[in-house]
């Protein structure tokens, strides 16, 4: 086993120490220049909607807990506990949803407990899914798991289109 000297381990850890602190310095938008953090018009500006979609991560290492609400499409690799709505959602492999799930299209590669109205619904292979799902077309590959039950609807995403129907319906009739 080879053991390293004191004054190498020292000289390591400075030069490390140096190359990190230039490399995480921040940017100035504005200025062009590292001196000073960025200014919040930099920012708002940075961040103004331009009309086209974007795609925000849930890393893997993330836990969310309450409601989570994107105009554009979601990728989920960590774990919600919560309601999701946006227009696309990808849950990853590792990934689990507990909550109410509503998009426009719904992939799922990992595990999800609760309702899912989307208009597209696509449970890939390693999926687990313990759910009510309202779409208007479902797919489920071999070796996805699904336990629920499966509603089809030409708008699943309306407010409306989950309620049960009422027991009275039939009794009124």
């Amino acid at each position: 086993m080879h053991s390293f000297g004191g004054s190498f381990r020292e000289s390591f850890t400075q030069s490390f120490r140096q190359s990190f602190r230039q490399s995480f310095r921040p940017y100035d938008a504005t200025h062009g220049d590292s001196a000073s953090g960025p200014t919040a018009s930099a920012m708002t500006a940075q961040r103004a909607p331009s009309g086209e979609s974007t795609c925000s991560v849930i890393d893997g290492w993330v836990v969310i807990t309450g409601s989570l609400l994107s105009h554009g499409e979601v990728q989920v690799d960590g774990k919600i506990i919560g309601d999701i709505s946006c227009t696309q959602l990808i849950v990853g492999e590792n990934a689990t949803i507990t909550g109410n799930i509503i998009a426009q299209e719904v992939f799922v590669r990992g595990t999800v407990a609760g309702t899912i109205r989307a208009k597209r619904v696509i449970l890939q292979e390693n999926a687990r899914v313990d759910s009510e799902i309202c779409h208007d077309l479902l797919s489920i590959e071999e070796g996805a798991r699904f336990q629920g039950r499966a509603r089809l609807n030409q708008d699943p995403v309306s407010v409306g289109a989950l309620e049960p129907p009422r027991a009275d319906a039939g009794a009124a009739a």
